[in-house]
């Protein structure tokens, strides 16, 4: 009896063992994956471009004198109506301009005279050496308009002065340039082309006299629209000469984005279309925008790899709030080309295709079951299931070669699409 007993015990331990070892068997091959559940939320499709904030109603103001600044009454960031005074200059100094440039006239205007005269060898070799000994002259003003800048930079000389020092130069340089154009009226007869020009020259030299001459003494430079004062380039006391930019006043009221598309990406923008405005760096704001216009003519741009790329200009109306917005920004632009709410979401890395047809592989009863599904759009990696899939049901990410219908799964990580959750 205790010999049967024995050979019993055996005999279950030994069953016990096979029993154990078929279930260590299985869970050998079991196969460990990712997975996601499949939620309802939001999903867009989208082409991205980067846009920079910028200003639709802006003028730049520039000086029509040269002087001394005898008073600048705005600074940067201030708000001025059109009309109002932003700075006055004293203009007595620009008397030297109008010399400058009533000698300009005579010179050019002897010059048109002699257009027409039949030219001797002498007269020619004469304006030549005269041209000659003009160049070295400039030459030596170019090198003292160098040192006087380094005088300037340490202090040694005023603005005024090296002001002087560049208006003798462009001076000399006019001067050469109409003297070559005099040696060739000598060596050829001078055509219509070139006696409208001398006459055109000759009446923006008497414009531009007559304008100093009504603008001597104390002038007055006025906003030229309603806006914020967006750049100052003057101070008081300092000396501007004719042509500075000084002031840049602009409307921040009244901003749009303008975003540089491919061309190839052209073709799904549309006038009205929805766009989203972010920027990272500034509080991950989102503002809602639409397409304005859309340029009508591509221009070449070399991308930062070095490609060239055909492009087209959009702008975009901002329809939220615009003050946390500054002319300048670069922003990221979302043109939103489809818009789907309470859709099923799963990440695009767990669709893949077996003879042209969609497929899942979804846990079911802790093993792989395949599932033919039907997508929609894509976005973020994420794709939107329009048939096959419920909602809650858990999908396999990345299924590999070892994933096949009916292997037994373990989730070791079961992640969610937070971002479309909320």
């Amino acid at each position: 009896m205790k010999k049967a007993l024995k050979i019993f015990g055996v005999i279950a331990v030994l069953a016990l063992i096979v029993v154990g070892g078929v279930i260590k068997s299985k869970q050998g091959s079991a196969i460990e994956v990712d997975t996601t559940k499949v939620i309802k939320g939001s999903l867009k499709s989208y082409t991205e471009e980067i846009g920079e904030v910028k200003i639709r109603n802006s003028e730049d103001v520039f000086t029509k004198i040269s002087g001394k600044v005898l008073e600048v009454k705005v600074e940067v960031g201030g708000f001025v109506n059109k009309g109002d005074i932003l700075a006055k200059i004293d203009s007595q100094d620009q008397e030297q301009d109008i010399q400058i440039l009533q000698a300009q006239k005579a010179a050019l205007l002897a010059q048109y005279k002699e257009s027409t005269k039949a030219a001797e060898p002498l007269e020619i070799k004469k304006l030549q050496a005269t041209i000659g000994n003009m160049e070295l002259k400039y030459q030596e003003t170019q090198n003292n308009l160098i040192k006087g800048q380094e005088l300037y930079n340490n202090g040694a000389i005023t603005e005024q002065e090296l002001a002087s020092i560049k208006i003798s130069a462009e001076s000399e340089k006019n001067d050469i340039a109409k003297l070559k154009m005099d040696l060739e009226l000598l060596k050829k007869p001078a055509s219509s082309n070139i006696i409208n020009n001398y006459q055109a020259q000759l009446n923006q030299l008497s414009l531009q006299i007559e304008a100093l001459e009504n603008n001597k003494g104390e002038y007055t430079i006025y906003a030229p629209i309603d806006g914020t004062i967006l750049e100052k380039n003057i101070s008081k006391g300092a000396f501007t000469i004719y042509g500075n930019k000084l002031f840049s006043v602009g409307n921040t009221a009244d901003l749009y984005i303008e975003a540089e598309v491919l061309a190839e990406d052209i073709v799904d923008i549309y006038a009205g279309m929805k766009a989203e405005v972010t920027n990272q760096s500034i509080n991950d704001i989102v503002v809602k925008g639409e397409v304005l216009k859309i340029y009508p003519q591509a221009y070449s741009k070399m991308s930062e790899l070095g490609v060239e790329q055909k492009r087209i200009k959009v702008e975009i109306t901002i329809k939220d709030d615009k003050k946390i917005l500054k002319p300048g920004f670069d922003m990221d632009v979302k043109f939103i080309k489809q818009e789907k709410n309470q859709t099923l979401i799963i990440p695009e890395n767990a669709v893949f295709k077996m003879n042209n047809i969609d497929y899942v592989f979804v846990v079911e009863d802790k093993k792989a079951k395949l599932r033919q599904v039907e997508t929609g759009i894509e976005s973020d990696r994420n794709i939107e299931i329009l048939k096959g899939l419920k909602e809650n049901e858990m999908v396999i990410n990345s299924p590999d070669k070892d994933i096949n219908e009916g292997v037994t799964i373990i989730e070791k990580n079961s992640s969610k699409i937070k971002e479309l959750e909320k």
